[in-house]
């Protein structure tokens, strides 16, 4: 009996000094990711994912041209880059704006069974001679599935464009920022940044420098852009947030130094077999205290949208920047 009252007595110490040392960690302010955020806001920006996807054919010109030119409200918009094959003989690559690896999805019709065909084996011009918008869907109709009734202009506005292009087009628009999601990983995923940041380096591209951040999944991505390239603003998704969801949960965030300036996620993240909460207030003030900016997607529920305004995020990203618009009280500009 004296034997068990020891071991307990034992055990019991350990807990106070674990629960005194939680208790101590738990109080000391996080590491700031950054000095100066300026993707930090005090009103919620508007993403418009893929350019807004539920309006018009994703990751296409017709997309753009609307949430850039035709409204004011939009503040961010969210694009998927790949790498593809160049036509130039003095280039192995270009990246192009797309989010599948292949093209099937968003360029062949759905009803037309056909083998896959990926983006990185295919070059640009062979790219450009599919149609993004057939298998586009609104109104219950196929708007864009036969493109003999558009002018060659409208044609030319659903098909693939390149990196190089969207900064040539929107170059000095009105002001807005840009998402830019490496969909590649590991060493594609490394080139791609580096043609990107080619072309930010590009002094006629200057004007994207100051708004532009990279967004991806992958670990190699976000390492290799914080390593070779600090001054560019980069986001931490998936696998690369876990430190940061340890820490926010168990509120020890001052353990892990986490360089990132922004948090892109969804409500709901899959940690493995574990599915996480981040829609809530602990999260979004656990990345506000590191001076990081939270961005939630895919948000297209409006219910959802209010509540994530509640909370506080920075951005939302969302197929349908109009409705996001109407719940801001935004949708006249």
């Amino acid at each position: 009996m004296k034997k068990l009252s020891k071991v307990l007595l034992i055990l019991g110490i350990i807990f106070l000094v674990i629960g005194a040392l939680w208790m101590t960690i738990s109080f000391i302010p996080p590491q700031k990711a950054t000095e100066h955020n300026p993707w930090r806001s005090d009103k919620t920006l508007i993403s418009a994912h893929r350019g807004g996807a539920n309006l018009n054919p994703e990751n296409t010109k017709m997309a753009f041209d609307y949430v850039i030119n035709d409204t004011k409200y939009t503040d961010i918009v969210e694009i998927d880059v790949r790498l593809a094959k160049s036509d130039d003989k003095d280039k192995e690559y270009e990246l192009v704006i797309i989010h599948d690896a292949s093209i099937n999805r968003t360029g062949i019709d759905e009803n037309i069974k056909e083998e896959e065909k990926l983006v990185k084996d295919l070059t640009v011009s062979e790219l450009k001679t599919y149609n993004l918008g057939i298998n586009f869907k609104k109104d219950d109709a196929y708007p864009y599935k036969d493109t003999t009734n558009l002018s060659e202009d409208d044609r030319d506005d659903l098909t693939i464009m390149t990196l190089e292009e969207f900064f040539n087009e929107y170059r000095n628009d009105r002001e807005f920022r840009l998402l830019l999601e490496i969909k590649d990983s590991k060493e594609d995923g490394i080139t791609a940044v580096d043609i990107a940041e080619g072309l930010l380096a590009n002094t006629d591209n200057s004007w994207w420098d100051e708004r532009t951040m990279i967004i991806s999944f992958s670990t190699d991505v976000v390492n290799h852009v914080l390593e070779k390239y600090p001054d560019r603003y980069v986001a931490g998704m998936g696998y690369n947030m876990v430190p940061f969801l340890v820490g926010s949960i168990l509120r020890v965030d001052a353990l892990f130094n986490i360089k990132y300036q922004s948090i892109q996620t969804s409500m709901i993240t899959k940690a493995g077999p574990i599915s996480i909460n981040c829609a809530t207030q602990t999260f979004v003030d656990s990345a506000h205290k590191r001076n990081q900016c939270v961005a939630y997607w895919t948000i297209n529920e409006k219910e959802d949208m209010e509540y994530l305004i509640s909370l506080g995020a920075d951005i939302i990203t969302t197929n349908s920047p109009d409705l996001l618009a109407e719940v801001l009280g935004r949708l006249e500009e």
